[in-house]
């Protein structure tokens, strides 16, 4: 079967578009970060997680092994609060 050939003789522009859209975001986050490094010497975690919605990025991450809690202080090894 032959497929249709569609757009300059393309038949997966959607698939195409779809990449583009995909680097434009990644391109867009990173200019943002450089800025943010170069400007105020940080990148706030909150404006991370901004962009990502605004460009509508899902990261997953992996499960978190967390620590056995420490017996004598109840709190997780290298856990410090301020007194």
């Amino acid at each position: 079967m032959s497929e249709r050939m569609r757009r300059d003789g393309q038949t997966n522009f959607r698939e195409k578009k779809e990449v583009a859209k995909k680097r434009y975001a990644d391109r867009q986050i990173e200019q943002f970060v450089k800025w943010s490094w170069k400007a105020k010497g940080r990148v706030d975690f909150k404006d991370i997680v901004e962009l990502q919605e605004r460009y509508n990025i899902k990261v997953y991450g992996g499960k978190r092994r967390r620590k056995a809690l420490d017996a004598n202080s109840g709190f997780l090894p290298g856990y410090t609060t301020r007194n």
